[in-house]
């Protein structure tokens, strides 16, 4: 794998709507190579990109995502709320974006956001698209802070490899990567500071920080350590591909 040093945040969100096509093909013009989105399941155990639990944020609807079927998030506009210009911007399908990043060669960090919901489910089906689509696995990298889907990552996606979220400081770290045969290890950007970074890249982790939307924010963390960056404003770096 290729490990990247700048990584899009749901797409460029900063500008586009997230985690949508629109925000996706502005990455695939931009400096880096890698994109971060989320894989959540449909009430018909279809495999698509969101990240919230629930539609509220986005479209104003008190209901959760896994409760509509794939028909129902089609007809959903996943841009307006943004701006008037995304209009008619549909929730995209994990398998059109494998489709579309295998043929862009995009690399995908795929956030799995199963909120308890079918869990072991959405890793079979994320499996079965793979597979369908031959989409190389050296470029992806699944990620989550839900243990259990690491857990179910490392059984039926070996070959692929997991990087451990974290929000909140683990003190059994050490022991959660180990465990899980991570790769890598991606924390809220307020968590690092130097002594953890130096703990954490002793293990031989490629380390990630969230969410870094100015560059002298980036440099500090490059010079303690950290490997890469999720960023929102991918329009403000110079990373090279």
């Amino acid at each position: 794998m290729n490990w990247p040093t700048l990584i899009a945040h749901r797409g460029a969100s900063a500008i586009a709507p997230e985690n949508t096509f629109a925000a996706f093909e502005l990455v695939n013009k931009a400096c880096t190579t890698w994109i971060e989105c989320d894989v959540t399941l449909s009430k018909d155990n279809k495999a698509i990109i969101f990240h919230d639990k629930t539609l509220k944020r986005q479209f104003g609807i008190n209901k959760k995502i896994n409760q509509l079927t794939i028909a129902e998030i089609s007809s959903l506009d996943a841009g307006l709320w943004f701006d008037k210009k995304f209009q008619d911007e549909p929730i995209p399908t994990l398998e059109k974006l494998l489709v579309w990043a295998k043929k862009n060669k995009i690399s995908l960090n795929l956030e799995i956001k199963a909120n308890g919901y079918r869990l072991k489910k959405l890793i079979e089906v994320l499996k079965e698209l793979i597979i369908k689509i031959k989409f190389p696995l050296n470029q992806l990298l699944l990620s989550s802070f839900e243990i259990k889907a690491l857990k179910y990552a490392k059984i039926l996606l070996p070959a692929i490899k997991r990087g451990l979220l974290m929000h909140r400081w683990r003190r059994r770290w050490k022991f959660v990567c180990k465990n899980l045969e991570v790769s890598s290890v991606h924390c809220h950007y307020k968590l690092l500071n130097l002594e953890r970074v130096k703990k954490i890249k002793h293990q031989g982790y490629q380390l990630y920080a969230y969410t870094i939307n100015h560059e002298q924010l980036a440099e500090q963390l490059f010079t303690k350590g950290v490997d890469g960056v999720f960023s929102d404003r991918i329009d403000l770096f110079k990373a090279s591909k």
